[in-house]
């Protein structure tokens, strides 16, 4: 019976994300299932991957349009370099001098992150026995088709093909702490390893997610270490050493694939900018020479700067600019001119969101961490990307997928109290608890249609159909 309640269930997830892929395809490619064509600054990484198989790391200055730092007639970018090293398989089958394979990249990244959201889900509701209730469908079908995921998948411009990449890697991160916490294991075996090799690759697509990545498993490593050193292991035989070996390889790879990773890093940052931790150089960012103004915010307040915060929190939840510039009248700190179309976190993510306070409220009850040190110093590692982003002198909406992975693992631990507790009603009480579900569900990925949909028309989506699209189907989502 369990045999084949699992296949089942195998079946489900497969056919969920089919459904989910096909879905995506159909909304990133404006209905016309066409994946290889152009899409902004969609050259900049195959530039990227030609100059480093060369063995310098400049791009060409037509591929990097307006992103252009040019020091000492070098041209330069402050992308990093993981989706320029994903394009290495496609050097077997095209020509990247012109090849158009942006759309396809942000496609892949955003399926592969989905399937790692699906899993976490379904091992958290398998855990509570809930995953093949409706209301946990409601919840899992609304995590992957609502949110900034869906936003970015308005075209595939230079921008977001390291910020989606980035997110899918710490998605399997928090899918790997999640089982090994659910599963109820103490020792590190291969996940760890796993969690090593997923930092460094998200610090080399994008710093703001990655560098939090890798200091997490840095503290897992250590509070591991001391944990082993805490007993003694197979007394002083030989099994005993071999068995002590076997317990630390894991460390020992984990340890090694992070400073491979952090020294990638530095190297490319020094590099391109003479310093190890830069990923810019403002002053000779095209950009602010063509726009002084962001450079006197960035002298006059800084980058990043915790004092915008509480600014930054509010716009990313409403998505009101008026209330912003009032805001700003009072406070002592300045952004760039904010990037549209604006939208509020708790309109796109309705359900995710309250999932994810849900989360958060358990969480800070006494004891809420025994047993799950790991996942708590996720959650705290994590916070790092929130408060870079909140902190940011400029304001974009697709930063707010920074930020998902944290409000993702969040909602997967008021997931599971959330479903139970509905299971846990009398049925007329459960019947309307579902309605508010599928209401709110509903709104939640009606809403981030709508403002994907108004995306499409931006400055930067190049795909000839994209109007058409919205003319054809933005009527029904408004």
């Amino acid at each position: 019976m369990g045999d084949r309640r699992l296949f089942w269930e195998k079946r489900r997830i497969l056919f969920l994300w089919l459904a989910v892929a096909l879905i995506q395809t159909f909304l990133i490619t404006n209905g016309t299932f066409e994946l290889i064509v152009p899409e902004r600054m969609d050259q900049l990484f195959n530039s990227m991957l030609a100059h480093l198989l060369e063995g310098d790391l400049e791009v060409d200055s037509g591929a990097v349009g307006p992103e252009l730092i040019r020091i000492d007639g070098r041209h330069l970018t402050h992308f990093g370099v993981l989706p320029a090293l994903l394009r290495l398989p496609a050097l077997l089958f095209v020509d990247l001098k012109g090849a158009h394979l942006a759309r396809l990249s942000c496609l892949i990244a955003s399926m592969v992150g989905c399937l790692a959201l699906l899993l976490s889900a379904t091992k958290v509701l398998r855990a509570r026995g809930k995953a093949g209730s409706l209301t946990a469908t409601a919840f899992v079908a609304t995590l992957l088709l609502s949110g900034p995921t869906i936003f970015m998948l308005a075209s595939a411009p230079v921008y977001h093909e390291p910020i989606l990449w980035a997110a899918s890697l710490a998605f399997w991160f928090n899918y790997i702490l999640l089982g090994r916490h659910l599963d109820g294991r103490v020792e590190w075996g291969a996940e760890l390893t796993a969690l090593g090799a997923l930092g460094s690759a998200a610090l080399l697509a994008r710093p703001s997610v990655g560098a939090p990545l890798c200091l997490v498993a840095a503290l897992l490593v250590v509070l591991d270490l001391r944990r082993i050193s805490g007993r003694r292991i197979g007394g002083f035989g030989p099994r005993g050493k071999d068995r002590h070996l076997d317990e630390l390889r894991p460390h020992g790879i984990c340890a090694l694939l992070l400073l491979l990773g952090t020294t990638t890093f530095a190297a490319v940052n020094h590099g391109r900018f003479g310093n190890f931790f830069s990923v810019a150089v403002y002053d000779n960012y095209e950009p602010f020479l063509l726009d002084p103004s962001y450079l006197d915010v960035v002298r006059d307040h800084g980058v990043v700067n915790l004092r915008r915060s509480w600014l930054s929190l509010i716009y990313y939840l409403t998505g009101s600019l008026p209330l912003l510039h009032r805001l700003l009248e009072h406070a002592d700190t300045a952004y760039g001119l904010p990037e549209g179309p604006p939208m509020g976190i708790a309109l796109i993510g309705g359900l995710t969101f309250v999932a994810a306070l849900v989360g958060v409220i358990r969480g800070l009850r006494p004891r809420a961490w025994a047993g799950a040190a790991d996942l708590g110093v996720a959650a705290l590692g994590q916070s790092l990307s929130t408060l870079v982003v909140l902190g940011y002198y400029f304001l974009a909406p697709r930063y707010i997928m920074d930020m998902w992975p944290l409000v993702c693992l969040c909602a997967l631990v008021g997931l599971s109290w959330c479903v139970g507790w509905i299971q846990s009603l009398s049925r007329p009480k459960a019947a309307s608890a579902f309605l508010v579900v599928v209401l709110l569900g509903c709104f939640s990925v009606w809403q981030s249609i709508a403002i994907m949909a108004r995306y499409k028309t931006h400055w930067y989506a190049m795909d000839e159909h994209a109007r058409g699209f919205v003319e054809r189907y933005y009527p029904w989502l408004e």
